[in-house]
């Protein structure tokens, strides 16, 4: 998956970007999983193109999920959305390609250390793991 600006996010292929949306679309609107809540982790710039961003002009992770969050109307019923960016921000990822984001390692972290919490308390875990977090990055 890619960074984009306003259209959301997107996946590159050979021939082009795709939207995420046209993939997960038709999966949500089938009649089977209408009625069933869904969970979807989203691990994905939603921002300018860029990966990282140098420690010193970094922003800490909680700032940033608030900069620039607006309340949105659902498009759908039943569906949770947990992303590691907020819309024009970019997502933060650790410069070693073996390890997880900081995201995806927090929210792991979270489900296995409180795997009995609701949805309100995983997002409070992963925030509050999250405050403060000023990666070394390298802008491209």
């Amino acid at each position: 998956m890619k960074h984009d600006q306003a259209e959301g996010i997107f996946i590159h292929f050979s021939d082009g970007k795709k939207y995420i949306w046209h993939y997960l679309a038709p999966l949500l609107d089938l009649e089977e999983f209408k009625a069933i809540p869904k969970i979807i982790f989203l691990e994905a710039c939603r921002g300018r193109m860029a990966e990282f961003a140098n420690e010193e002009h970094a922003t800490p992770a909680a700032a940033a999920f608030r900069q620039h969050s607006q309340p949105k109307t659902p498009l759908r019923k039943n569906v949770a959305l947990f992303a590691a960016s907020t819309e024009g921000n970019v997502a933060l990822t650790s410069i070693d390609a073996e390890k997880a984001s900081y995201f995806t390692d927090s929210v792991c972290t979270s489900l296995r250390n409180h795997p009995y919490q609701d949805l309100a308390e995983l997002r409070r875990h992963v925030m509050a793991d999250l405050d403060g977090i000023k990666p070394l990055v390298q802008v491209f």
